[in-house]
């Protein structure tokens, strides 16, 4: 018996090794928070197999080859390409690596379970742990070891698994970091969370790939109910009509924010949820220019979903100290004179005016964006400001309420007061609701359970818009990109989370403080090489109003179908881990022809 001779190629080699392309890989290890931020780069030759990649990978990190995947991260291009297959003998360059360019790859769960530990004598390899890493480092001494992880921008006080914290983590499908941090605020919000569980979807009427409500309303399940340490959110960004190269871009959280909010909206027309979004979200100002000749004053009612704020005034190098400082900025008026002139209708010639906005209602959950993105006109590149911007637990806002409001007789509404829409907010149509300019100005309209009602200004009580902080959504990296993750205080045990992907850990109040942005010491000027990177983006506060602050829904206040989706998504994931114990326990056995002579 003789086995068949298998035709071999000679291996010719390369007289010149400096001559042969190499291949620069660079890894992001994604599976653990305390190496999320961590890089491991190798240069390997372009005849490298894929199996000796992991192999060196699984050296590198200490993690047994074979229980972690390896998945493209370069781009638009391979975000349809299945995981590299460990045991693979193509050579790099076959298996779609580019030499003389960066291959990004990110080291990921194996079929939803973590990497194996390899066990070994700690002492080998210690010469070389900090070879491993591009970015921030592991605390000195901390190797192989729990304790806890601390970058250069932001620092982790315990690292806590699923089953310790309760909460699921989502999984970034490539840069859907912004998204994900989003997610976990809605979730995290009980209003909109119970809102969207009363809300039942007719599959009948539509189909439920594209429905965006019913895909949340099942991603909100699986995050109370998994028993994942993170999940998926391709179907949700399926329903928002995305394939699967807008998941590469990354988006604003802003902006993703209002087009969600809209396509909500579109899909609750003519449901108990029509006006959610306008009750939690939506605030009114007054947008008005004042002739200071004859008192004349124009003005239109404006809605908006947010309040952005500068950071630093337009031309200044030195920032607001605070958030309370930038709001009373943003409703400072300013003098319309010399060439910027107002036509008054009344007077009619130019006249020197007063230009401004007004707060006349703010929303039960009031969101803060700061402007950290700007536009350099010296080097005509976008950048970030990274200055220090603190801003409080507790927000008062009723001193942001009709600051210098000047009464006259001759005041009068117009349908087109000349000012222009600024920031976030939108136009709205013209009210003639407000056909009285001094009793719009004399009092604010506070959201009850029995309608909206109209109190002066003089009979609110002092605590009655105080706003609690419990979102901090969060940018690190520069203008041309970077990371986003959430810090959520949770409305059940009143304890700060960080929820940074598919990673979920506690945090404290210190914690929060470092997002202020900034250098430690003074305010003022900033040099983007001492000021951290990793600051506050947008600021999502609550109205502190035990008439109106909900608890999350119990189980057994949970509607009857969210009872039926529940139990439905249980027996999914149920046979989904059943599966892969088949396949784990499955022998894969190799066949080979044999000849007999």
């Amino acid at each position: 018996m003789k086995k068949q001779e298998e035709e071999l190629v000679p291996l010719i080699p390369i007289e010149n090794a400096a001559e042969e392309p190499r291949v620069l890989c660079i890894i992001q290890d994604t599976t653990n928070s305390k190496t999320v931020n961590e890089r491991i780069t190798l240069n390997l030759p372009a005849s490298t197999p894929v199996r000796k990649l992991f192999e060196d990978v699984a050296n590198k990190v200490g993690y047994i080859n074979g229980t972690f995947d390896l998945v493209w991260g370069n781009g638009i291009n391979t975000a349809d390409m299945p995981p590299l297959d460990h045991t693979s003998d193509k050579s790099l360059l076959d298996a779609n690596f580019e030499p003389g360019k960066k291959n990004f790859l990110h080291l990921t769960d194996k079929d939803g379970e973590q990497p194996q530990i390899l066990l070994e004598d700690s002492s080998a390899g210690e010469d070389s742990v900090h070879d491993r890493f591009i970015g921030p480092l592991p605390r000195e001494g901390s190797v192989g070891s729990t304790s806890d992880y601390v970058s250069q921008s932001y620092s982790y006080s315990s690292i806590l698994n699923k089953s310790e914290t309760g909460y699921v983590g989502l999984v970034n499908q490539a840069m859907t970091c912004y998204l994900n941090s989003l997610l976990q605020t809605l979730f995290m919000t009980p209003e909109f969370r119970n809102a969207l569980y009363k809300w039942e979807f007719e599959e009948s009427e539509e189909d439920p790939v594209t429905s965006i409500p019913y895909q949340l309303q099942r991603l909100f399940v699986l995050l109370q109910t998994s028993k994942k340490r993170a999940i998926e959110t391709t179907d949700v960004t399926r329903s928002f009509g995305w394939d699967s190269s807008e998941a590469w871009q990354q988006h604003d959280v802003q902006e993703l924010c209002r087009v969600m909010f809209d396509a909500l909206e579109q899909k609750w027309k003519q449901t108990e949820q029509a006006d959610l979004i306008n009750e939690l979200y939506q605030g009114k100002l007054k947008d008005y220019v004042r002739c200071l000749e004859c008192g004349y004053e124009g003005w239109r009612i404006d809605t908006y979903l947010d309040i952005p704020l500068v950071i630093r005034p337009y031309g200044s190098s030195q920032a607001f100290a605070s958030v309370e400082e930038a709001l009373h900025a943003f409703i400072q008026p300013e003098i319309l004179d010399g060439p910027n002139q107002y036509f008054c209708e009344r007077c009619k010639k130019k006249c020197d005016a007063r230009k401004g906005l007004r707060f006349l209602h703010f929303p039960y959950l009031l969101t803060l964006q700061l402007k950290r993105f700007d536009f350099d006109y010296t080097t005509m590149h976008r950048i970030k400001l990274n200055d220090r911007m603190t801003f409080p637990e507790e927000l008062d806002m009723s001193t942001f309420i009709d600051v210098e409001d000047e009464k006259s007789p001759q005041t009068e509404s117009c349908t087109d007061s000349g000012a222009e829409n600024e920031g976030s907010c939108h136009s709205d149509q013209m009210s003639n609701d407000f056909s009285n300019d001094d009793g719009v100005d004399e009092g604010i309209c506070l959201e009850t359970n029995s309608g909206t009602e109209k109190i002066s200004k003089s009979g609110l009580e002092k605590n009655s818009l105080i706003y609690e902080l419990f979102s901090v959504m969060v940018h690190s990296g520069s203008a041309a990109g970077g990371h986003y993750y959430a810090c959520i205080k949770s409305f059940s045990d009143e304890q700060w989370y960080s929820f940074n992907d598919q990673h979920v850990s506690r945090i404290t109040q210190d914690d929060i403080k470092k997002t202020h942005g900034g250098s430690s010491g003074s305010r003022g000027y900033y040099s983007s090489a001492f000021a951290s990177s990793t600051n506050a983006y947008m600021l999502i506060y609550r109205l502190k109003d035990p008439a109106r602050n909900a608890k999350f829904l119990e189980v057994d206040e949970y509607p009857e179908h969210i009872k039926n989706l529940v139990q439905k998504e249980r027996e999914l994931e149920e046979q989904e881990k059943r599966q892969r114990e088949i396949e784990r326990n499955t022998c894969k056995v190799e066949f080979h022809n044999f000849i007999f002579n």
